[in-house]
């Protein structure tokens, strides 16, 4: 007959990534630290940490664990974000131009009339 293993039980939380984080107090009762991360309301990571009874995670500490455990998909997640807001502004086109001149301004003029007539 094998050792009896003694069951564990985690404090649950989930974190929104996107809001500040704050201190996690360990309850006497519990043998570690369930971590649901978010970035809004987009499931990231899933963290279990070990931790001893009645323990605490500052708010550094839980931006390490995240970072380690999400700092990629998390990155993913912001990109996704960025671009789907420059989709979403499809109305307001913007377009930057460099004009490599010197000495030629009859040219010049005419290039930028000519950009602007694009609008």
């Amino acid at each position: 007959m094998g050792a009896e293993i003694e069951p564990m039980s985690f404090l649950l939380k989930d974190i929104d990534l996107c809001r500040p984080l704050e201190e996690i107090a360990i309850p006497t009762d519990r043998s570690g630290l369930g971590l649901l991360l978010r970035y809004g309301r987009r499931p990231i990571a899933f963290v279990m940490l070990p931790l001893q009874p009645g323990a605490s995670l500052s708010a550094e500490e839980i931006r390490e664990t995240a970072s380690r455990a999400s700092a990629r998909k998390l990155l993913q997640e912001k990109l996704r974000e960025e671009l789907s807001v420059a989709a979403d502004d499809s109305d307001q086109k913007s377009l930057t131009v460099a004009v490599c001149t010197k000495g030629r301004p009859e040219m010049l003029a005419r290039c930028l009339e000519a950009l602007r007539r694009t609008r």
